[in-house]
């Protein structure tokens, strides 16, 4: 239960990312889970405008340049294809990139993450509800290694 208390941790707070878009474009976004666990946000900053989409829509999350947008960026040379992951709907793709300087989390524990939270929505554990774990005073204190994405 720790291990799903961090995660949701994680996928709450975010990570900035390489936005790549359908007009060709690439914008740094901050990319995040909101608080009730239902939607996929992103923007320049974390504010209250910003873009979003169900996390109920998505039906897949996929790594490296596999959609049109993805494989447009890299054969573009715009995007690194080893950092990008794809979250797709059915009616959409968010491309996102893990900037080379990084931001915490690999693209591979990155798309887990999503993976993993998709999955427990379609098991019906998406609560938010869920109690800090004993022993732990702040997610900052545990080794991403530690946590077996």
């Amino acid at each position: 239960q720790a291990r799903d208390w961090f995660k949701r941790r994680m996928l709450r707070s975010g990570g900035k990312f390489i936005k790549h878009s359908s007009n060709g474009r690439e914008y740094d976004r901050l990319v995040w889970l909101s608080a009730d666990l239902q939607q996929i946000c992103w923007s320049q900053r974390k504010t209250k405008n910003f873009s979003s989409l169900l996390l109920a829509d998505v039906f897949r999350v996929i790594s490296g340049p596999k959609t049109p947008i993805a494989k447009e960026a890299r054969n573009s040379k715009r995007g690194n294809g080893d950092n990008m992951f794809s979250i797709v709907t059915e009616t959409r793709t968010l491309d996102l990139e893990v900037p080379q300087q990084g931001n915490g989390l690999s693209r591979d524990q990155w798309s887990s993450l999503f993976k993993w939270i998709l999955d427990e929505m379609k098991q019906g554990n998406n609560s938010q509800e869920i109690p800090r774990p004993e022993g732990i005073d702040d997610a900052s204190n545990a080794s991403n290694s530690e946590l077996d994405f």
